[in-house]
């Protein structure tokens, strides 16, 4: 009786599940870091105009 041998390749399908996880996370970051980027110049700007 043939056993399978184990690989250190893992399931392409698999791979591509946690590429597309590490883009999503990658892309949240990015959208996040913008978004407070942009908030904190709308905030200087804000402030420049009460002084």
């Amino acid at each position: 009786m043939l056993f399978p041998i184990p690989t250190a390749t893992p399931d392409p399908g698999l791979l591509l599940f946690l590429t597309m996880q590490d883009l999503l996370s990658l892309l949240a970051l990015n959208t996040l870091e913008y978004g407070f980027s942009r908030s904190k110049a709308l905030g200087w700007s804000l402030s420049f105009l009460f002084i």
